[in-house]
């Protein structure tokens, strides 16, 4: 059947609409893998759609070896155990960082939603030893009733034999979208939520592998590879724009990098940021398929104007605003980020005074790359911004240096019981009372 113009009375307005929107995201109707979808659009950003060489040899070899006398000096000052295979670097271009980037960070696009209780649930399996690896599950719902699969698969084989998405769709097809088209609606923003969220998720990997110096620009930990990634590339755009020497950032981006895996490949600090992150991706993720409801329940109304408007801007589907309150999750997440943070800047001074002599601008040019670079990226991730934290951050460390010398820092990342709690970050005294009363310290 060939549809009209939207204003054509023998036309079939929704069956158009359908076709272009299949048009743009494709003809495939079924759950797709949402780490797929991220590593596509992710690469595609990075790449901007561009075949990337390898990092030369030389470089590599010269960045391994500041690598190692960053490692060795922590090990030295016993900041860390001493180096070994589960910290070696990888300098890698944009693409490759934003491929493993999607592979590390699978569990942000994969939820699920409980549709009786609206309630998500994480699937970290959880580990005790030492840098056991942390395993996520690759499976999520997309909660569709046998009547929807049967009525999506039908539509989908129609649409792939279509050789015109927009006027070629089948009369039985019609006929079911002219009589019920909301409940068709329905079912297929079950599908194109999630695929949506993978696409948010990707577009700011894209984004953050143009900007990224390492791995750990934002603290979220990686559930893949030990090696920790790090971009010659855009640290070397870092040190022009700053001028910076080359070898004083590959120094102050391995100090760094090594610093937040210590902490980040912990399990009981790993799982513990799995589990709200994965909490608050599962709400944002929630929040698109709200939203895509929205726009199936206007596009079932054969509104000719909203769909012209969504049309000309279908990118816009994935820049709705989300909120930014997510509960407890939320507030707990801005807490352990502020405590790494304020350990990392602790440790990271101290380095920078030894090292350096103090003699260099690079912690004020990371700072003020942060919040101007990489910072725009976290609300997307469903990480809001926290002005606040990173002074939050060190009041504890430095409230806790005033009673005790610098090695109560370890104890910090000891195990699950030793993290300090939401309200203990604002009172290092009564972290400090807590241990000792449980014969911690």
């Amino acid at each position: 059947m060939t549809f009209g113009q939207p204003d054509d009375p023998a036309g079939d307005f929704f069956g158009q609409v359908l076709g272009n929107m299949m048009k743009f995201i494709g003809t495939s109707l079924s759950p797709q893998d949402p780490t797929e979808i991220t590593k596509s659009v992710a690469v595609s950003i990075a790449t901007e759609g561009k075949t990337e060489s390898n990092v030369d040899p030389e470089l590599r070899i010269s960045m391994e070896r500041i690598f190692k006398i960053a490692g060795i000096y922590l090990a030295d000052m016993e900041i860390i155990d001493q180096p070994g295979t589960d910290r070696l670097i990888e300098p890698v271009e944009r693409g490759a960082w934003a491929i493993q980037t999607a592979s590390d960070w699978r569990y942000l696009a994969q939820y699920d939603i409980r549709q009786d209780e609206n309630e998500h649930i994480p699937n970290v399996e959880q580990h005790t030893a030492t840098n056991a690896p942390i395993n996520i599950d690759s499976t999520s719902s997309t909660l569709l009733s046998p009547e929807e699969e049967r009525t999506l698969a039908k539509l989908e084989a129609s649409l792939t034999d279509s050789t015109d998405l927009l006027n070629d769709i089948p009369d039985d097809m019609t006929d079911y979208m002219s009589q019920d088209p909301k409940s068709l609606m329905s079912a297929w923003t079950k599908i194109i939520g999630p695929t949506i969220s993978a696409m948010q998720l990707g577009a700011s990997i894209g984004a953050l592998s143009q900007r990224e110096l390492g791995q750990y620009g934002l603290l979220i930990p990686r559930v893949g590879s030990s090696k920790i990634m790090v971009m010659p590339r855009n640290m070397e755009t870092f040190a022009k724009d700053w001028s910076l020497g080359t070898d004083e950032v590959w120094l102050w981006v391995s100090l760094r990098e090594i610093l937040a895996h210590n902490v980040l490949s912990r399990p009981h600090v790993a799982n513990k940021l799995i589990s709200l992150l994965t909490m608050i991706s599962a709400q944002v993720a929630q929040a698109t398929i709200d939203a895509m409801q929205q726009v199936g329940d206007m596009l079932a109304t054969g509104d000719p104007n909203y769909f012209e408007q969504l049309m000309s801007d279908p990118l816009s589907l994935m820049n709705e605003p989300v909120s930014s309150q997510y509960g407890p999750a939320e507030t707990e997440i801005k807490a352990l980020n502020a405590l790494i943070t304020g350990y990392l800047d602790y440790e990271l001074s101290v380095s920078v005074d030894r090292l350096f002599g103090g003699k260099t601008n690079i912690v004020e040019a990371w700072h003020r790359y942060q919040i101007n670079e990489i910072n725009q990226e976290r609300g997307v991730l469903g990480i809001d911004p926290d002005p606040d934290g990173e002074d939050r951050g060190k009041r504890f460390i430095s409230g806790i240096l005033q009673r005790e010398p610098d090695n109560i820092l370890d104890l910090i990342w000891k195990n699950e019981n030793t993290l300090p709690t939401v309200a203990e970050l604002d009172a290092p005294g009564l972290w400090l009372e807590r241990l000792k009363i449980e014969g911690l310290l």
